[in-house]
């Protein structure tokens, strides 16, 4: 394989991670001891589509952070989506100890802004009229004076008319509206019918106070298997409004979830079997969840996407060399490398794979996957320096003499080479 005299990387300013070991497997170089069978890493992906599924947490938290294999499924990169709500541990009603995601239940009362739009036609605008003058420039001639203040007053007095009819009108309305969904409420819960009362009944004193220690009858419910610490939020009832229903208390409660989301870790086809080929600590399954060989992996890739093999050369060829390849795809190339880690360093080459024949050095169009015009590499090659990166052509040499039987197998990897320039 062929060196070129990479940048100098561009570190970045803010760091929040910690370096860990460049794999996810233990390194002698690192840990001072040999490596041994029995103090192995393992870990499980199961082929789905065109990628393969990491499920288990404890696998995606080593797989990311050792070697930043895998993105989130609901993340941008580090799969932290379910780290990103805060956790409290919580003794269920069995005994035992469980960690449950703390979430805010707000109640929103679809007749909050009842009072404050009557408040605003009420009182601001009551008997509020508007005058209504004519247009001397439209109509051509000008409205005598007289006839004009008698128009003014009698439309003003006819205006304030017709708005207190309206203001009286809504509030009928609004009041009829109002006994019509609190007699809904007590028919819909019996338990809540001794506390409610009805338009101009007077409420037993004694009932009041109940009301006020009176629980959400959701506040009554503790699951043994609760994934939710379900809590009051603060902004659920806003400072002078008025209720208009009765004043529950709300205590926190564990409950169950009834559409929990998980992420996973999705995995390339080459982050992969780099970690089954390269490394040795990837079990992958197949669709029907038996276990599949490194032959089987590598005839599935092949099969599913054919610019596997040559993009495979090349990923292992830069992990080799110390550097960290992510997918290209946002910047319309196949891979962007990064020194150490994304978040250390910024993303200093874009790569484009290209496999050329070892004796005419044309592209092979079994393998081809972009055709480039004059025009599409400059567009390539200003959105290229537009991100601070350099664009970079990585060649494949394919050998001639190379056979079909064997290009079905990992063992033809050793007899490709890789040529990389620099645009």
């Amino acid at each position: 394989m062929s060196y070129t005299k990479f940048t100098a990387p561009k570190k970045k300013r803010r760091v929040r991670e910690t370096k860990e070991s460049p794999f996810p497997v233990p390194i002698a170089t690192i840990t001072q001891e040999p490596a041994q069978s029995q103090k192995w890493f393992y870990y499980t992906g199961q082929l789905e589509g065109n990628h393969v599924a990491v499920k288990h947490s404890g696998d995606m938290e080593f797989l990311y952070k050792m070697g930043f294999f895998g993105k989130g499924t609901l993340s941008r990169s580090k799969p932290d989506y379910n780290q990103r709500h805060p956790t409290v541990t919580l003794p269920t009603v069995s005994g035992e100890i469980t960690t449950a995601k703390v979430v805010n239940r707000r109640y929103i009362d679809p007749w909050a802004d009842t009072e404050a739009d009557d408040d605003f036609w009420g009182s601001e605008n009551a008997g509020k009229s508007w005058e209504l003058t004519a247009d001397s420039d439209f109509w051509g001639t000008e409205a005598p004076q007289s006839d004009s203040k008698e128009n003014a007053e009698r439309q003003e007095s006819g205006s304030s008319q017709l708005d207190i009819e309206k203001r009286n009108e809504n509030e009928n309305h609004h009041q009829s509206h109002e006994t019509e969904r609190k007699n809904e409420e007590i028919e819909n819960n019996s338990e809540l019918a001794p506390f409610c009362k009805q338009e101009d009944e007077v409420m037993d004193p004694e009932l009041e106070q109940e009301i006020e220690v009176m629980l959400d009858p959701l506040c009554t419910q503790e699951e043994e298997d609760g994934e939710l610490f379900v809590i009051e939020d603060s902004d659920s009832e806003p400072e002078g409004q008025k209720r208009k229903r009765p004043p529950f208390k709300w205590q926190p409660v564990l409950k169950s979830e009834l559409y929990p989301v998980q992420e996973f870790l999705h995995l390339s086809f080459e982050e992969s079997f780099f970690l089954a080929y390269g490394l040795g600590c990837l079990n992958c399954l197949n669709e029907n969840q038996k276990p599949m060989n490194l032959s089987e992996m590598w005839k599935t890739f092949v099969v599913r996407r054919k610019s596997f093999l040559p993009c495979y050369i090349v990923y292992h060829y830069f992990r080799s060399k110390g550097w960290v390849p992510k997918s290209g795809l946002k910047f319309g190339t196949d891979f962007i490398i990064y020194k150490e880690g994304p978040p250390f360093y910024h993303g200093s080459y874009s790569v484009i794979v290209r496999m050329i024949d070892e004796e005419t050095l044309l592209d092979i169009e079994q393998y081809k996957t972009r055709h480039f015009t004059w025009t599409q590499l400059s567009g390539l090659n200003r959105v290229t320096e537009h991100v601070a990166k350099e664009l970079m052509f990585c060649f494949v040499i394919k050998p001639s003499d190379i056979t079909a039987e064997e290009l079905n197998s990992p063992r033809c990897i050793s007899r490709f080479t890789v040529h990389n320039s620099e645009n």
